[in-house]
């Protein structure tokens, strides 16, 4: 097995490379030299920007004449917010300062930075942290002398510096306008995050104790303000929309539990508990009147209750400093001739995470994929058995974001042995992933080794197991035929189990009760409902004594409701019975309607000339479909219809039902596909069933 060995870091080698550059390209530099980054563009192309008008620039040499450094004491209010829509980057960056060990990662310190006004930045993009060079040249005001963009002060230039490195890693500036806090934490951190909604119906206890948990494990927050189109309720309040806000602190005042808010610019929430004082005098005993100023124009306490009212989003960086990796190596998936398990060897008890990183590669690819990661006790033939741990996963490839990154809560492992099971529900597509042990102990006891597997034999074992240890019973729909439900967190698997000897083919429809939600191979039925191109129902074959993943459903947002799994209300049919009951149902509407038309010509016969009012078609049978409509229809096109079913002179059908039957189930076998593929509503489903905690 390979153990956890203290060695160079690719990080760290990188980092020395770049200093040999460095100091090689500074040998041909005077002492008082200035280095200009020719490779940054600074203006966009589309002149988006008003600053691109002028491009007035602060020189670093002025900088550097008044005296500066990248950081002294970095606080949140060093970083504001200039004349970019780049909120999702300075709300992110307002809540990094304060974690000394991430400011110096991300700014590494060196003896020429200052001196010549070359600056590293390092940047967690593509699945990989890489040190990126920039200039202390910034971007200013035309007819002020302040910066254009984020804020310069004289002794905190790291705003500004990872503003300009994130300009230059997205192609400039403009770039900047609109993002989304995600992204911004991932490069800021390299760590997953997740998003809570927040509306009137939050459970305020839940998100108290949620937003208790992440402070405590030191976790990074914002907040965001809705879109609206009438921004007079926000403009009373002074708040912005659209808008994107950092969490410093919470805290109980007076009985009140209090959530303190870090505006990115000097817009302040006017409403109670603003004009608390954001830090205590133990804090600010040193602090001077200017710094006392910046505090008090842009922080501010908010009741809980006040912020599920006025914010619609939390947006949660599971940012853990100071914990150790162990990188196991990329695989991947999926190479049909064999599957890749990790086994692992725990010599002492240890608190640890498993971060998934996974890489799709291409840039012009979309797909939505389910993956599990199980960890199983393994016995001596390397067969998983029990599951000690399980973590789902969404992945998300989307055109220039070939990337996701997604790590598990905290859980323990006692000595022994594991098999680390990877597992994407749906493998239609190929792609790069690495697994990583996470923990805040030393891992020089832990050692690990890759298990090689045939047809897959992990994953399935894995996934059967997850089902028998974690679903909830089986409920009998047909005779043979169950429907189980696994359901945890933000994750819902519907399957099915065909225990009889014929092949039966099922469609389910949901209605999750969810807003933010991805869904593979279910139909959702507020989809149908607005869309009608998208009525077709999708069957799935379920094959004689197999279990079949039915559907599947995931919510990007975690609720903050109640702490129940994940549910909904779904409906599921079978295309064999759907096709009998439509059968049956338009032959009796058929019949029904031929003995009308029967009626209608015996009366048309016996009226007297002229002394009688026009007879009219009978309606068509209250509830008839589309299908028997149109088969109706094409009867009554047809030449001789009347001559062909009723004869005057000898008062009888000639043909009679049997020959109107035997056309209609002609019909129906022509058209069959046709009305397989229909969906007519709720009334043909063959079963309702909604679950419950």
């Amino acid at each position: 097995m390979t153990s956890c060995a203290i060695i160079k870091s690719r990080e760290d080698q990188q980092l020395e490379d770049c200093v040999k550059w460095v100091n090689l390209f500074l040998k041909d530099f005077n002492e008082t030299d200035v280095f200009y980054d020719s490779g940054f563009l600074d203006f966009s192309d589309e002149k988006s920007l008003a600053w691109d008008m002028h491009g007035t620039m602060i020189n670093y040499e002025k900088i550097r004449s008044v005296g500066v450094c990248v950081y002294h004491d970095p606080w949140p209010f060093h970083a504001q917010q200039g004349n970019l829509r780049d909120c999702w980057l300075i709300a992110a960056m307002m809540t990094i300062p304060r974690r000394r060990k991430l400011m110096e990662w991300i700014l590494p310190e060196n003896e020429f930075s200052l001196k010549h006004g070359l600056f590293f930045v390092r940047l967690y993009i593509k699945n990989a942290w890489t040190v990126y060079v920039v200039d202390g040249h910034f971007p200013r005001q035309e007819s002020k002398s302040r910066s254009e963009f984020a804020r310069l002060t004289r002794k905190e230039l790291w705003p500004a510096l990872i503003e300009k490195a994130v300009a230059k890693v997205l192609g400039g500036y403009h770039m900047l306008n609109g993002g989304k806090t995600m992204t911004a934490f991932k490069c800021l951190t390299g760590d997953s995050c997740c998003w809570y909604e927040l509306d009137k119906e939050t459970n305020l206890n839940l998100l108290w104790r949620r937003l208790q948990q992440f402070q405590s494990s030191g976790y990074l927050m914002t907040i965001s303000t809705p879109k609206v189109p009438d921004r007079t309720r926000f403009d009373e309040k002074n708040l912005g929309t659209g808008h994107g806000y950092s969490i410093l602190d919470t805290g109980i005042h007076e009985g009140h539990r209090l959530v303190l808010i870090g505006s990115t610019n000097n817009r302040k929430w006017n409403g109670k508990w603003s004009e608390l004082p954001a830090y205590n005098e133990e804090v600010t005993k040193t602090w001077n009147e200017s710094r006392m100023k910046k505090v008090n124009r842009r922080f501010f306490w908010m009741e809980i209750d006040d912020v599920c009212e006025w914010f619609n989003g939390l947006t949660v960086c599971k940012f853990r400093e100071g914990w150790n990796e162990l990188r196991t190596g990329r695989c991947r998936w999926k190479d049909r001739k064999q599957e890749r398990a990790i086994r692992i060897r725990i010599k002492e008890r240890i608190r640890m995470t498993v971060k998934l990183i996974v890489d799709y590669g291409s840039e012009d690819t979309k797909y939505i994929g389910i993956g599990l990661i199980n960890i199983h006790t393994i016995n001596k033939n390397n067969i998983p058995e029990s599951i000690v741990f399980s973590h789902s996963v969404v992945m998300t490839f989307f055109e220039k974001q070939g990337q996701e990154i997604e790590e598990s809560d905290p859980f323990y492992l006692e000595t022994g042995e594991y098999l680390i099971v990877f597992n994407n529900l749906f493998d239609t597509c190929v792609f790069d992933y690495e697994l990583i042990l996470r923990s805040p102990t030393p891992m020089n006891n832990i050692s690990y080794e890759y298990l090689t597997f045939e047809n897959d034999e992990a994953s399935d074992r894995s996934f059967q197991r997850m089902i028998t240890d974690g679903a909830r019973p089986p409920i009998e729909l047909r005779n043979g035929l169950f429907l189980q439900e696994y359901s945890k967190g933000n994750l819902l698997i519907l399957i099915a189990k065909n225990h009889t000897k014929e092949s039966i083919n099922m469609s389910l429809i949901a209605k999750p009760d969810f807003k933010a939600i991805i869904t593979i191979r279910m139909n959702i039925d507020n989809c149908l409902a607005r869309d009608k191109t998208l009525m077709p129902a999708k069957y799935l074959k379920i094959r004689p004594k197999r279990l079949y993943i039915l559907g599947v459903m995931w919510s990007f947002s975690m609720s903050l409701e109640n702490e129940s799994r994940l549910s909904c209300l779904y409906c599921v049919r079978t295309q064999e019975e759907k096709i009998k009951n439509d059968k049956e149902t338009n032959k009796k509407r058929v019949i029904e309607y031929w003995k009308q038309k029967e009626e209608l010509v015996g009366a048309k016969k016996q009226k007297t000339s002229g002394d009688s009012e026009d007879i009219e078609d009978p309606p068509r049978p209250e509830g008839s479909n589309e299908f028997s409509d149109e088969w109706l229809k094409d009867i009554e096109e047809y030449d001789g219809f009347e001559d062909s079913e009723y004869s005057e002179a000898d008062d009888q059908p000639r043909n009679g039902n049997c020959d109107l039957i035997a056309r209609f189930e002609e019909w129906m076998r022509d058209n069959q596909d046709k009305e397989i593929e229909e969906y007519e509503g709720y009334q043909d489903l063959v079963a309702i069933f909604k679950f419950y905690k």
